[in-house]
């Protein structure tokens, strides 16, 4: 009996050793789709205006400085959302003015509130 015992022991692990080999290798992270993409880049984004808001705030940049890389960021926000928002079919914003600022401000000022919370 105790003979069986040590043999089926010694099988399971065996097995358990042998399994990550016999398996299908499978990365270690999953590819990431288009859209998933751009969700993490309009994250980057949006981090960046904050700090970029926190570093004017400090008194790190000029206030030039400050307006021309939030029109940079502004303008990458756009596209990011526009991009977004074209991949999911849903309906694109027609003008890149002052509508994809006011989108991409409103869309800044909830995930502010979502990191406060």
């Amino acid at each position: 009996m105790l003979v069986l015992w040590f043999l089926i022991l010694s099988v399971l692990l065996v097995g358990y050793i042998v399994y990550p080999w016999l398996r299908e290798s499978q990365p270690l992270y999953q590819e990431l789709d288009a859209v998933d993409e751009l969700l993490l880049e309009r994250e980057r984004t949006y981090t960046a205006l904050i700090d970029l808001d926190f570093d004017y705030e400090a008194g790190k940049l000029s206030e030039a400085d400050y307006e021309d890389l939030r029109q940079q960021l502004l303008s990458e926000a756009a596209q990011v959302l526009a991009n977004i928002y074209r991949i999911s079919q849903r309906k694109q914003p027609t003008a890149v003015g002052s509508r994809s600022d006011d989108l991409v401000e409103a869309a800044i000022s909830r995930y502010k509130q979502k990191r406060k919370a």
